[in-house]
């Protein structure tokens, strides 16, 4: 379904949560999933999107945007083969605390801090990771992709961590 005109959404759940193209005909002020596994094809919010579990990102090409405001992954990413996904936060941060997964692209874009806490690419390697200009990345675990890896910004390591690229 695809969800639209809604001040905000919270939605507390232990099981699995599947949601179309959320905030698609206008921003949604917020959205807050507390646990499971959210399956989502794009979010477009004015504020923060918080999720408390883990999050499963499909439909190649989405983007999911705040207008500076905070993304927040506390579980794993998983990106769906052949997907590119795109943050878009302006000056709020991107932040992913578990696991990024999956045979496809992401692009993070902020001006404020860009967080990946755990193994980016470490079961399923990601096809690219991009960052941009602007901010600071912080990595705390190995990112390991088939094809390039950008840091457009500062990166700060907070551990030992190996970058391995099969191009670019």
């Amino acid at each position: 379904p695809t969800t639209a005109n809604v001040t905000s959404l919270t939605i507390d759940t232990t099981g699995s949560t599947v949601l179309g193209t959320v905030g698609a005909g206008g921003r949604l002020a917020s959205i807050n999933i507390t646990g499971g596994t959210a399956t989502l094809s794009g979010v477009a919010t004015s504020g923060e999107q918080t999720y408390g579990g883990n999050v499963v990102l499909t439909t190649p090409g989405t983007s999911y945007s705040t207008l500076n405001s905070a993304i927040t992954v506390e579980g794993t990413t998983q990106l769906t083969a052949g997907n590119l996904a795109t943050f878009e936060v302006g000056s709020g941060n991107a932040t992913f605390n578990g696991t990024v997964n999956g045979l496809s692209s992401l692009v993070v874009n902020s001006t404020g801090t860009t967080t990946f806490s755990g193994a980016v690419g470490g079961v399923l390697p990601l096809s690219s990771l991009t960052t941009d200009a602007g901010g600071t990345t912080v990595l705390g675990g190995n990112v390991t992709t088939t094809g390039p890896q950008s840091f457009g910004d500062q990166v700060n390591l907070t551990g030992s961590v190996t970058l391995v690229s099969g191009a670019g």
